[in-house]
């Protein structure tokens, strides 16, 4: 799906791809699992991924593939039953044995994240004023009421909330679902963090809306130099912005590779599937049927030897079955077995 271009000049996007030596934000062999009734749901598979300062990351994938439990696991926010192994850092920091006090001051002051439906992120019952109040004295508690109104005005309109001095008094039901989301994106830079996590913030938008959240997140991460982590099932959408993109299947990240790389040469065919099913504006059904991917994500509670999307993929042969590829780099990192760039 194509939206509204941004426009990003070529000095910018050279400045956006330097990295400093160190990242900010690592993954290391990170598998989740839940204990269910059912048996042991495997949501995330020996995942590793970097994000480095002022750098926009895309983390890619279906409905199921474990976006969401990775982000949540960042800031352990998953529930009581989940099964974490393997190590997540922030800078010096390792987060997947920090105490309850360390993560309370990581959440939000160093990492904030944005979930997928803003109108279930704000309580109805307290006017966007009050839930400013609360998220800035929390993390500021000598703050004053005259700064803390100054603040909040200040990210209303940074966000471009029209008439802010107004619209603090109102309710969550009183603003749009596109709205929403940006006093969303508002509230967690209340605090000034250095990494912000979007997860699938466009969800439930219109494609109008999509194109300015999108356009407003990477405004944002310009002027404050913001790492990204964003989440999303649109391969096209986070082209526009993003500086890589990591492909996840199964709980899973089958490959890796800048932006532009990854759409001209993709290298493991479940990326060439998703570039595919994509719909393009002013395409008809008719004349250019869309190219659904075959079948579904494999049963998490089961744990396969092969490639995970072997049992859908048009070009496996008899190896693909024998495990998981080991890493490969052809113009991208990826796992798979079939040398060279795959047919969008």
């Amino acid at each position: 799906m194509h939206l509204i271009p941004i426009g990003m000049s070529d000095k910018r996007k050279e400045m956006k791809k330097q990295r400093t030596a160190r990242p900010l934000l690592s993954i290391k062999n990170l598998a989740i699992d839940f204990a269910t009734q059912q048996g042991m749901l495997h949501a995330v598979r020996d995942l590793s991924l970097e994000l480095y300062p002022r750098q926009l990351l895309a983390l890619v994938g279906e409905s199921g593939s474990g976006k969401s439990v990775t982000a949540h696991a960042i800031l352990q926010l998953l529930p009581r039953h989940a099964h974490v192994q393997g190590e997540i850092w922030y800078e010096s920091q390792p987060l997947h044995s920090a105490n309850a006090d360390t993560m309370r001051h990581v959440r939000g002051t160093e990492i904030a994240i944005i979930f997928q439906e803003p109108t279930r992120s704000f309580d109805p019952l307290y006017t966007i004023g009050k839930a400013f109040r609360e998220t800035i004295r929390a993390h500021f508690p000598t703050i004053n009421e005259t700064e803390i109104y100054n603040r909040t005005i200040a990210l209303l309109e940074e966000v471009s909330i029209d008439n802010a001095s107004q619209r603090i008094r109102n309710y969550p039901h009183q603003f749009s679902g596109g709205q929403l989301q940006r006093i969303n994106i508002a509230l967690a830079l209340a605090s000034d963090p250095q990494v912000l996590i979007a997860d699938e913030p466009t969800t439930a938008l219109d494609l109008t809306i999509q194109a300015e959240i999108v356009a407003l997140l990477s405004r944002l991460q310009t002027e404050r130099n913001l790492a990204i982590l964003f989440i999303s099932h649109d391969i096209e959408l986070v082209s526009q912005i993003a500086d890589e993109i990591a492909i996840m299947y199964a709980g899973r990240i089958l490959e890796y590779g800048t932006c532009t790389t990854m759409l001209q040469y993709p290298h493991h065919p479940y990326t060439a599937a998703l570039l595919r099913a994509t719909i393009q504006m002013g395409q008809h059904h008719r004349q250019t049927p869309l190219r659904a991917i075959q079948g579904s994500v494999p049963d998490p509670y089961h744990k396969d030897s092969g490639c995970p999307f072997l049992p859908r993929c048009e070009q496996a042969h008899e190896q693909c079955q024998n495990g998981i590829p080991i890493w490969k780099l052809e113009k991208t990192r990826h796992r798979c077995l079939i040398d060279g760039p795959k047919e969008r």
